[in-house]
């Protein structure tokens, strides 16, 4: 009789634990483990997206039920995909300083106060990612670096350095490189952009050669073995264009100059509208956020677009409803549905999408169900 009792108490145990699937982690901190994860205000795809958080971002995570862990992060609280949450430091890697000469600075937030510079090759932990900046520790402290100067691989020493005895270019955009008696010496003479130049020997970011039956010293960041194209002034520009990077877990940088070695004034992801200024090789000069800076013109989408007014949802293919995206993407997540007949008002119109505010939330209708 007492057997039989003990086994339908186990049987009655088991019954309830797997009517609960609920697990009770007593806020664990946990870092995501993909490119980019979703902070949603329910635990399902469709509900409102409250942010987006890269990849080693940490999280506190309350309780997992369904595949969902229900998390704070960045001050709010919401739910994420469990499955992309991992341990503390199972995304850590080692990472090497790739500056050419400089130091890399470590900060104590992004563009925060300088802690300390750190030369080519040093060794450093990631701890996280957002694209544009690094968390890592090195030497016993814990701050922020430049992504784009962090490689998994060991560089050489000294620098990549234009060859010594060959012809190179100035590649500034619009300004002259200047000639120097010695680097960061006095100033001998410009040269315009275009200039031919002969490079004698090269260290420590700075080029000896010959210019004019001058000999002095330049700036190895500002000479290309390939001569740039005319002039250096690009074509005045108008209209607009969308970030439109390969994949959405990518970022594009806004720079101090159009070239990939100069300073990152900021970053965006896919969807973020600027406005155009100026045609260059290969790159445009924006402003985007109250800033101006260059954009690598293939990861714009170049639109025509008007803002501000009103316009009026409706349907060709007779449904009752739009989508309102969180991106100008058919692929982006669906925020919620907008009925046919809404008044919407317009942030920013373009070909394809239409950027609008629905309660509070900003995301995109597709321009072709708007009426304007």
């Amino acid at each position: 009789m007492q057997t039989n009792q003990k086994k339908i108490a186990c049987a009655a145990m088991l019954c309830m634990a797997m009517a609960a699937p609920l697990t009770s982690l007593a806020d664990e901190v946990r870092v995501i483990t993909c490119g980019t994860l979703n902070l949603r205000a329910e635990a399902n795809t469709s509900s409102a997206i409250l942010g987006k958080y890269g990849w080693g971002t940490q999280v506190n995570v309350k309780t997992i039920e369904n595949g969902w862990a229900s998390v704070d992060v960045g001050g709010q609280s919401g739910y994420m995909y469990a499955q992309y949450l991992g341990s503390v430091g199972s995304t850590n890697y080692t990472a090497y300083v790739c500056t050419n000469s400089r130091g890399l600075n470590l900060r104590d937030a992004p563009n925060g106060n300088i802690l300390g510079s750190y030369p080519r090759g040093t060794q450093v932990t990631v701890l996280s990612s957002d694209g544009a900046w690094s968390k890592v520790t090195v030497n016993g402290q814990t701050g922020y670096m430049s992504s784009q100067w962090l490689s998994k691989n060991k560089p050489s020493g000294g620098g990549s350095e234009t060859p010594s005895g060959s012809t190179a270019y100035v590649c500034t955009n619009s300004r002259g490189l200047n000639l120097r008696d010695a680097p960061n010496g006095n100033i001998l003479g410009s040269y315009p952009r275009g200039t031919q130049v002969t490079v004698l020997s090269s260290s420590n970011g700075w080029s000896k050669v010959t210019v004019d039956g001058k000999t002095g010293y330049m700036s190895s960041q500002w000479l290309s073995a390939e001569k740039p194209s005319d002039g250096g002034s690009g074509t005045p520009a108008t209209g607009t264009a969308v970030v439109n990077n390969p994949r959405d877990t990518q970022v594009l940088f806004l720079r101090s100059q159009p070239s990939t070695s100069s300073e990152a004034l900021g970053y965006y992801r896919n969807g973020k509208v600027v406005t155009l200024l100026e045609k260059l090789d290969g790159w445009y000069k924006v402003r985007v956020d109250g800033q101006t800076g260059y954009m690598m013109a293939k990861y714009l989408k170049v639109t025509s677009s008007i803002s501000g007014g009103t316009a009026t949802v409706y349907n060709p293919n007779g449904n009752s409803y739009v989508n309102f995206r969180s991106r100008p993407s058919l692929s982006a997540s669906v925020i919620s549905t907008v009925p046919v007949g809404t008044t919407i008002k317009v942030l920013e119109k373009t070909t394809d999408w239409t950027m609008t505010e629905i309660n509070g939330v900003i995301g995109y209708i597709s321009t072709w169900f708007l009426k304007f």
